[in-house]
């Protein structure tokens, strides 16, 4: 349901929404199952295809104004799976200096393992954030309004830098949501989400998501 005329409210309440096919509810059941018959399609949790797998991406796809998207077990798990895809040993990552204590915690302690090189600078000062740029950089990531500080990062002017550069953008747009903030438009490729917060909503699950293009 990627429609710009289609209110984020619409979107939030009917976009993935199957319904229940066996008995007719207009509310999309909660399949438990982690095996099914696979006469039709393999499906399998970890292969992020089960129904209700299907269903939460497509809601947050058409939300974030994306093509498609995966749904993790914890906000984190996002990040990092989105940041370790784009990067492999030798390579460089960009970060803003201002990020969510565990996204920071994991750039210090977790990225040096793997070979991967990484700097934190200050964003709202976009020269000196590009100069950062290395010949082996290959992800700039982003995180707007922060957490705790909610400071605003420049969205477009950070997708124009990282295109003229040939460089993947990640964002944690945790703190905005899609309601409010759609880093797509702005020319952001990867967009990834603690649902834990907003996205759930009542305290009451843990997960994360990552929209993106299909490409």
């Amino acid at each position: 349901m990627k429609n710009s005329k289609i209110s984020k409210l619409t979107q939030s309440v009917h976009a993935g929404s199957i319904g229940d096919p066996l008995f007719g509810g207009v509310v999309t059941p909660i399949y438990p199952s982690a095996a099914y018959d696979y006469e039709t399609e393999v499906r399998y949790p970890r292969y992020y295809n089960t129904p209700n797998q299907k269903a939460l991406v497509e809601k947050l796809v058409a939300l974030e104004n994306g093509e498609d998207g995966l749904m993790f077990s914890s906000g984190m798990a996002a990040i990092m799976t989105s940041l370790f895809a784009m990067v492999k040993s030798g390579d460089h990552i960009l970060l803003q200096h201002d990020l969510y204590g565990g996204t920071h915690h994991a750039a210090l302690n977790e990225f040096g393992r793997y070979g991967i090189e990484h700097s934190m600078v200050d964003v709202s000062d976009l020269k000196s954030f590009e100069k950062a740029i290395q010949k082996n950089t290959k992800v700039i990531y982003v995180e707007t309004p922060s957490n705790p500080l909610l400071k605003i990062t420049d969205l477009a002017a950070v997708a124009r830098i990282a295109k003229n550069h040939g460089i993947v953008t990640i964002i944690d747009n945790t703190f905005a949501s899609p309601v409010n903030q759609n880093p797509i438009d702005f020319g952001i490729y990867v967009v990834t989400h603690s649902g834990t917060k907003y996205i759930g909503g009542h305290s009451d699950i843990c997960c994360g998501a990552m929209v993106s293009s299909k490409n």
